[in-house]
């Protein structure tokens, strides 16, 4: 899932962006790091990643 304003909800420059950041390598490198403070959401291929438009 990304957050973005309704104007940015289909910039491919945020589309492509969404892809790594949902990747399991930055799952991990989330979890290492914060150690549970943070938790990675589902992976990009998830039918729950989508676009939640921001007001």
């Amino acid at each position: 899932m990304r957050a973005t304003t309704q104007a940015l909800a289909h910039d491919p420059h945020i589309e492509r962006l969404s892809v790594p950041l949902q990747s399991e390598a930055v799952a991990g490198f989330i979890r290492e790091r914060d150690r549970g403070s943070v938790i990675p959401g589902p992976p990009a291929s998830s039918a729950s990643a989508g676009v939640q438009i921001i007001r």
